[in-house]
């Protein structure tokens, strides 16, 4: 018998952008995920603004489920996006916290060839 943790987590990755936009209009940060994760888990994401860059950076819209055992989602990960720079150094940008959870504890299986990839695209909101 090994516990595992319910939450595992890393914030070691950045995002960083930059945005010239019409007076007007304003973009949005959508995130999402392909491939697996094992039975009864599921990745999320959150984001938390770091203090560098300038402009109108957006606002993020609260931690998201990229991925589970069951299903993939495209959510808006910061919406309100105007003319901005986040900055592209390690006290910049954007920090994501990424958390693997333990969402169904009977369907937790061990399996060693799950992956998966997190894609993050820019669009016009």
């Amino acid at each position: 018998y090994k516990q595992v943790s319910p939450d595992a987590i890393d914030t070691s990755k950045r995002l960083y952008y930059s945005s010239v936009v019409e007076k007007g209009m304003s973009y949005k940060i959508a995130v999402t995920g392909s491939g697996s994760v094992p039975g009864g888990t599921a990745l999320f994401v959150d984001t938390e603004m770091l203090a560098g860059g300038s402009g109108t950076k957006g606002t993020p819209n609260g931690e998201i489920m990229i991925i589970s055992d069951t299903c993939t989602e495209t959510e808006d990960l910061i919406r309100n996006i105007g003319s901005c720079t986040t900055g592209n150094d390690i006290n910049n940008g954007v920090q994501l916290k990424y958390r693997f959870k333990v969402i169904d504890p009977n369907r937790v299986e061990a399996n060693t060839g799950t992956s998966c990839t997190i894609i993050y695209t820019i669009t016009e909101q």
